[in-house]
This record gives structure tokens, C-alpha cells and sequence, in this order.
């Protein structure tokens, strides 16, 4: 996958050298002014942006970098200037920007730079094991955890099943100032209504048949650290209540105990359903969503992320290997663009077993396509008008799902900006099976 880079320069002589210079590598976007450049960070997520410190624009580098930093945390930014002034280029590291360049240094000297600045922000930024991928949708969002880590502030997390949730909760958990503290996880679709009131808030000796001892809830136990509720959705509405409670009094009560108990925790929350949803039809409390909604992250599934499919196969393949001390193997070409072109409805969970699945049917040094068991065929051996048919069903869907997140589900907007009818639009959008108020987020 190629790094994209982005300029933003009122001068078209620079801009068509720095492209000259870093096309071989890179994927080299440009802008003559702000504005111009803000709709690119939108549309192409770009890995790095070069930004002129001086422009006779709109707005200048060095007045826009604030507003860059704040919307964009996860855009490193190197600013670029004329002169080597010393205490501009010092103003604008402190307003955000990671390094700078001056114009007249030779241009092999930028794609140092870059590459040296790209290696430090992922180094810092992505951090953790769990972590494998390429995407930059992925990166923006795990960027944005790495920032709100920083806070106590309660985080929902959404998304289809097996798109990594608890993974991303763990990252923010691993970034926060509380890492050394407590991790305790619970998915509450597991438990009975009357068991997970227990698992939360823990119960006294001889309180209900069967507590033959005093047991501390996972609410106690995430003192001082991080409270992950898994499958909040199916939290009871008596559950509800009790969460709710806790979260504004800062205190729980063990069943059978007549004293309250001070706690102090940071929630982080995670449904695979339109929450807003169930606050409208009844079955989820309003006031507790708001409490625990002050920041959203939306994990989109494994094919909206298509580039992060390849990695995660190798690193489990690995992962097999190095559990069952059996040597890595290779997966043939076939295996790769199978893997590609599958739709993955388990996503990132469904890869990994699909991948342990074919390490077991395996009986070569290679991994080969009839190996995954996928009951489909690579798309070359499929009937042409199949073939067709899928590739523009995928192009559609991506197309109009980028479209409405990047106008927050607003059919108008998104209608006018790809240039047709709101009638049209809404009709592709009830072909496809796509809710815009999924992406209102």
C-alpha cells in the first residue's frame, strides 16, 4: 500500500518538485491553499502533511496549524519554509508541528525527513503487540484513542462482531496514565440478569443461595484502572440503573452488604448495534447514554479495511506456528487474493480462524486458496457476469458509504456532492441494506 502524502503551497513550483522528488515512493497529493487542503485530509487520509509556514492564501501554515492539530491529532506535521529562521520554525514545533524543512535544502534531504518523522509518529502512536495495520482508517482511529487516552472520559466503542473492539479498548487502556492499574473486562450478553448484577458489584457471604464467601464485583476490582463492558446493549434495564448509579455517585453497594463502597474507574463501553437507536424505541436507558457516549469511535468491518487483510493473515499464521513450535509457511498467490476478494461478514475473528483452519488442512510447506474452506473461488475462476456483479456491488457500497461518512450521514449533502437525486440516493441505499444514520456518528 503506497504512503500518501499531502502538500499544502501556494507556490506551483514547489509543489511540482516536492512531487517530483517523492513520487517514486510515495503517493504525492497537492493543494495550493487551506481550504482546498482540509478537503484532501478528508477524502484521502493522508499518512503526512508539508505545509507552507507563509502563504498569500486564505490562511497561512502557521495560522492554520492549531485548527490542523486539534481536528487532525493523528496527522503528523511538517511545516516548510523559505528561510531557516530559527525561532519560526521553534513556534510552530510548539503549536503542534513535528519538524520542519527549508526550501532551498535539497530535496533528498525532505524524503529523509519523512520517512525519519513517519517511523517516530508510528513508533509512538502505535505502540502496542495487538496491533497490526495498514489502514489508514485505522490508524486515524487508533490515533484518536491515543489521544482521548490521555483523559478519564467514558468511551463507546461500535461496531459489527469480531471487528476488534476489545482490542482497541486494550490500546486505550495501554496509552492511558492508569496502565499500571486494573483491566477487567465483561461481556454482559453472558450472564443472567441476577448473575451480572453480581459480576459488577460483587456480593456479601450468605447473601443469595450459594455465596459461601464474600466476592468483590469487577467494578472494585477496576479500581483505579479501566472497566470494559463488552455487548452493553444487552445490559438489563435493572442493570442499566445500577450502572448508571455508580457512574454518577461514585459508589456501588455488594448485594446483602448494607454499606456502600467508593470507586473510581474509567469506562470504556462497546455495542454492535445502533445505540441511538435502542435509546429511541425504549429498550436503552437515555440518561445513561449520554453518560457514557461522550466519545464515539466507530470500527469499521474487515472489507471497508481491506488493506489490513494481508497483514493480520501473515501475524496469525505466525502466531499458529509459534504456539504449535511448528516452522512458518508461505501462502501461494491464489491463497493471497482469496483472502482479498472474500467479503469476511466474521471479520477480523473470521480471519483467524479461517487462517488456523487452513494451517491444519494444510499438508505442504504453502498455504493454498482450497486450504481457507471459504466455499468461494477466486474471483478470476468465477462466471463473468458474477464476477462483474460483485466487484460493482463492492464499488458501490464503499463508494457511497465514504461518501455519507464523510457528510455524517446527511442524504442531501451526500446526494448533491456525488451528483444525484436524494431519490436516487436513497434508493441505492435500500438496495445496499445502508442505514445514514450509521454514520452520524
Amino acid at each position: 500500500m503506497e504512503t500518501t502524502i499531502l502538500m499544502i503551497d501556494d507556490d506551483p513550483f514547489f509543489l511540482n518538485a516536492y512531487e517530483q522528488a517523492l513520487k517514486n515512493e510515495f503517493k504525492v497529493i497537492g493543494a495550493n491553499n487551506t481550504s482546498k487542503g482540509i478537503k484532501l485530509i478528508e477524502q484521502e487520509t493522508p499518512a503526512l502533511l508539508l505545509l507552507d509556514i507563509s502563504m498569500k492564501t486564505e490562511y497561512e501554515g502557521m495560522a492554520i496549524l492549531p485548527f490542523l492539530r486539534q481536528q487532525y491529532p493523528w496527522l503528523p506535521v511538517i511545516m516548510v519554509t523559505n528561510l531557516d529562521v530559527h525561532t519560526l520554525s521553534k513556534k510552530a514545533q510548539k503549536e503542534g508541528a513535528v519538524d520542519y524543512f527549508v526550501k532551498s535544502s535539497d530535496l533528498t534531504e525532505l524524503k529523509i525527513l519523512i520517512k525519519n518523522v513517519l517511523n517516530k509518529f508510528n513508533a509512538k502512536v502505535f505502540h502496542s503487540d495487538s496491533i497490526i495495520t495498514e489502514s489508514p482508517i485505522m490508524r486515524k482511529i487508533f490515533a484518536d484513542a491515543f489521544r482521548v487516552a490521555r483523559f478519564d472520559t467514558p468511551v463507546l466503542i461500535t461496531g459489527a462482531s469480531g471487528t476488534g473492539k476489545e482490542v482497541l479498548a486494550r490500546y486505550i487502556f495501554e496509552s492511558s496514565i492508569i496502565n499500571n492499574k486494573s483491566f477487567m473486562a465483561v461481556n454482559c450478553g453472558a450472564f443472567t440478569d441476577s448473575l451480572m448484577e453480581s459480576e459488577l458489584f460483587g456480593y456479601e457471604k450468605g447473601s443469595f443461595t450459594g455465596a459461601v464467601d464474600k466476592k468483590p464485583g469487577k467494578i472494585q476490582l477496576a479500581e483505579g484502572g479501566t472497566l470494559f463492558l463488552d455487548e452493553l446493549e444487552d445490559l438489563s434495564t435493572r442493570g442499566q440503573v445500577a450502572l448508571l448509579r455508580a457512574l454518577q455517585e461514585k459508589e456501588i453497594q455488594p448485594i446483602g452488604s448494607t454499606k456502600k463502597i467508593s470507586v473510581n474507574f474509567r469506562l470504556i463501553a462497546a455495542v454492535k448495534t445502533n445505540l441511538k437507536k435502542l435509546v429511541e424505541d425504549g429498550s436503552f436507558r437515555e440518561d445513561l447514554y449520554y453518560r457514557i457516549a461522550t466519545y464515539e469511535i466507530f470500527i469499521p468491518p474487515l472489507k471497508k479495511r481491506n488493506e489490513d487483510i494481508i497483514p493480520l493473515a501473515f501475524t496469525f499464521m505466525k502466531n499458529f506456528c509459534k504456539r504449535n513450535k511448528i516452522q512458518d509457511k508461505k501462502f501461494t498467490q491464489s491463497a493471497l487474493r482469496m483472502l482479498q476478494a472474500y467479503d469476511w461478514p466474521g471479520n477480523v475473528r473470521e480471519l483467524k480462524n479461517v487462517v488456523e483452519r487452513a494451517l491444519l488442512n494444510s499438508t505442504q510447506k504453502e498455504i493454498r486458496a482450497v486450504d481457507f474452506q471459504l466455499g468461494t473461488s477466486d474471483i478470476s475462476t468465477m462466471p463473468y457476469e458474477f464476477a462483474r456483479n460483485n466487484v460493482l456491488k463492492e464499488f458501490k457500497e464503499t463508494f457511497v458509504e465514504q461518501a455519507l461518512a464523510r457528510n455524517k450521514g446527511n442524504i442531501s449533502i451526500t446526494a448533491k456532492e456525488i451528483g444525484i437525486s436524494r431519490t436516487a440516493l436513497q434508493k441505492i441505499l435500500k438496495e445496499l441494506s445502508i442505514e445514514s444514520a450509521d454514520y452520524s456518528f
